[in-house]
Order: C-alpha cells, then sequence, then structure tokens
C-alpha cells in the first residue's frame, strides 16, 4: 500500500485540534471573510495587532449555486457571475 495516514492527522476533513496554536505566537495568519462567529476572531476588527498584507478572492461553496456546482468548476460568462459568491482570504503580519 503506497497510502499513508500520519498519526494525528485525518483523511475525513475533520477539525484537528492538537494542531492549535496560541494566537499571539503567530507572526503571520491567513483568515478568511466569513460571517462573525462567536469562535473565530475577525482581524479585520484589529488593526492595532495585525495588519493586512495580501488578499485574494476565493468563491464561497456554501452560498454559491448553480448546476450543482458545475458554474464553480467552470466559469461561464453571465452565469457565473450570477451564481458564485465571492468570500476574501487575506494574509495578516502580527504588527
Amino acid at each position: 500500500m503506497t497510502r499513508h495516514e500520519p498519526s494525528g492527522m485525518n483523511d475525513l476533513n475533520r477539525e484537528e485540534t492538537s494542531r492549535y496554536v496560541d494566537l499571539n505566537s503567530c507572526s503571520y495568519v491567513i483568515d478568511v471573510d466569513m460571517p462573525k462567529s462567536p469562535r473565530e476572531p475577525d482581524f479585520r476588527e484589529m488593526p492595532e495587532t495585525w495588519k493586512p498584507i495580501a488578499s485574494k478572492p476565493f468563491i464561497d461553496i456554501t452560498r454559491s449555486t448553480g448546476f450543482f456546482g458545475f458554474l464553480r468548476a467552470f466559469y461561464v460568462p453571465y452565469f457565473s457571475v450570477k451564481a458564485n459568491v465571492m468570500t476574501t482570504y487575506t494574509l495578516y503580519k502580527q504588527i
């Protein structure tokens, strides 16, 4: 067998709390702009601590519709823009 799952990891897209570190120990953080959650800080509201370095658009698959994902995988003029909802990934540097 050529496939190996390292210990402490999974192939089921499950949360791995053993990978968490204290936020203050991070020099950089990548954050996706999603609806607010009490479990996750909003780095946009912390400009005195976190400076945005770069941002890139990203399709929010939970809010995008259209032909069972077809319009997320392939660009179709007019239809893709109407069906896909974008969000942003942002790289922040701790000040």
